[in-house]
């Protein structure tokens, strides 16, 4: 993490706050990406606007990093499309680590992510394409996947898991049942099997959900448990997201794991 002023040194302590270890180092003349939230309900949507350009994280390139070093203990790298969009050194960077990762036997995965507002479906799709062959376990929307596999059916994600060589890809699907009620459906497609969870939630803030969902697969599949116990986690953490303000997770996992069974209650 590139460090500048207040902000950067904020960030570092709200990242060592939730259980993070934080690496950074100060850059003079740097500065932290922004993105700006309008709130919207039915028939509004939410507008988001970013502010990140000739950002520190968009100055990323190749090199920065001794991989080996931080690869020493680590279980897997995760990486996101969004990073990717910031600059074209920044995706070279992306790939760097992903190589490094591969080659030193650590899991990787990857988030697709596409945003709209950081860059075009045609140079995200070409950047998509760059980056996964050195993915194991792939993270994308419906939306994500119709940009280079030209659908999300069933057909489409497994050619594209066997053209790029991919172990698992991961769908995280919503849908709204009835008024600021989702019910969130995540499939995770394997060389052998399918398998899916779901939950449903009553949204206050719909930010950080897809997040929540990488998160908890990973967690649950790196610690040996099954796959459908890892589509069942990766469901419930997502719902349980939609519940919290803000876009990070900041309540212990037994909360979710109750959640459930305390709908509607004021536990005093």
């Amino acid at each position: 993490l590139r460090l500048q002023g207040a902000l950067g040194y904020g960030t570092a302590v709200h990242g060592r706050g939730k259980g993070v270890e934080v690496a950074g180092e100060r850059e003079a003349g740097g500065r932290a990406g922004l993105y700006f939230v309008e709130e919207g309900v039915q028939p509004r949507p939410t507008q988001v606007l970013y502010d990140r350009s000739g950002s520190s994280a968009s100055r990323l390139q190749p090199g920065m990093f001794d991989w080996e070093r931080v690869f020493r203990s680590a279980a897997a790298l995760h990486c996101s499309g969004i990073t990717c969009a910031l600059s074209p050194d920044a995706e070279k960077a992306v790939l760097e680590a992903l190589e490094a990762a591969s080659a030193g036997g650590v899991l990787t995965s990857f988030d697709l992510n596409y945003r709209s507002k950081l860059w075009s479906k045609e140079a995200a799709a070409a950047a998509f394409r760059r980056v996964l062959p050195w993915v194991d376990v792939l993270f994308a929307s419906p939306f994500d996947l119709a940009l280079i596999a030209g659908g999300a059916g069933q057909d489409a994600v497994e050619d594209l898991r066997r053209a790029f060589d991919l172990t698992h890809v991961v769908v995280r699907a919503q849908r709204e049942v009835s008024a600021g009620t989702l019910r969130v459906n995540v499939e995770v497609f394997g060389k052998d099997q399918v398998v899916q969870g779901s939950a449903q939630a009553v949204v206050l803030d719909a930010f950080g959900a897809g997040d929540a969902a990488v998160a908890a697969f990973l967690a649950c599949w790196l610690d040996g448990q099954s796959l459908e116990q890892a589509a069942v986690d990766a469901a419930e953490a997502s719902a349980y997201m939609y519940t919290i303000p803000g876009d990070t997770w900041v309540r212990p996992s037994a909360d979710a794991d109750a959640g459930s069974r305390r709908l509607g209650r004021i536990e005093r």
